[in-house]
């Protein structure tokens, strides 16, 4: 099982690092521009500068990132919400399916339902994936769908997902290639606490990233924090972020969210 975790003393410094390099250049640039007059001035020395302080503002702002942190009140609401698991699949390799599927149920906040959608395969029917996967789940009292559909696109498979489901509070789409992390149901709904917050997309780590997956390797990727992304509307039509490779958006008001 991939696990994420923070090398803390890497981490310091490279952000010392960072913080020096941009401590020099942003006096490199102070001393430009107490240097320049109208001959040395052009309208792409402004877009120039406008851009360096864009970045910094990334820079700083990435650096004060913190991990969210939730109340005991507002958890147990958390706890209460009912969580389905999206995964549209499309010609898969049916080893990575299955690992995927199963870091759902070595979560430490268990999905209450999970919806596979077949996007109409063409290269396997996922027969055996999909006996042991509707057993595992049985067992782990988790609620599942296995469903086929022509082939539509990711965002058909996932609005078929949503359809299956309409009484979930936070959908998560997971794409089928991708593994999580165990804790990555349990951090991806923290921002959920927040009312404000209507989408949360997770941080994903390529495990296959020192060369071209082999057979027997774990090529899928991971999500072990959230962070608050939002992006256009999928088909519930809220804001979510359907995109990435692990999401997750609100349900309908109806719901209970």
């Amino acid at each position: 099982m991939l696990s994420a975790r923070q090398h803390r003393s890497g981490m310091v410094l490279i952000g010392i690092c960072g913080l020096a390099l941009l401590t020099v250049w942003t006096a490199h640039h102070a001393l430009v521009v107490s240097d320049w007059d109208a001959e040395t001035t052009n309208r792409l020395s402004f877009v120039w500068l406008g851009m360096f302080v864009l970045f910094a503002i990334q820079v700083t702002l990435y650096h004060l990132d913190r991990p969210t942190r939730v109340p005991a009140r507002a958890q147990a609401r958390l706890d209460r919400l009912h969580v389905s698991i999206l995964m549209p699949v499309y010609n898969e390799d049916p080893g990575y399916l299955k690992l995927g599927l199963e870091s759902f149920l070595q979560q430490s906040r268990r999905p209450d339902s999970v919806h596979v959608v077949d996007d109409g395969s063409t290269t396997t029917d996922y027969a055996e994936v999909r006996d042991w996967w509707l057993r595992a789940a049985w067992q782990a009292g988790v609620r599942t769908t296995w469903q086929r559909v022509p082939n539509g696109g990711k965002r058909h498979a996932q609005a078929v997902g949503v359809e299956a489901s309409p009484y979930a509070d936070i959908y998560i789409t997971v794409d089928s290639d991708s593994y999580l992390d165990p804790r990555a149901v349990e951090e991806i709904l923290k921002p959920f606490s927040k009312r404000r917050v209507q989408s949360v997309a997770g941080i994903v780590i390529a495990t296959n990233n020192h060369g071209p997956g082999r057979p027997g390797t774990r090529r899928p990727r991971g999500a072990p924090r959230a962070g608050r992304s939002a992006a256009p509307s999928g088909s519930t039509g809220r804001r979510c972020c359907t995109g990435a490779a692990v999401s997750s958006w609100r349900g309908p008001p109806t719901c209970g969210s």
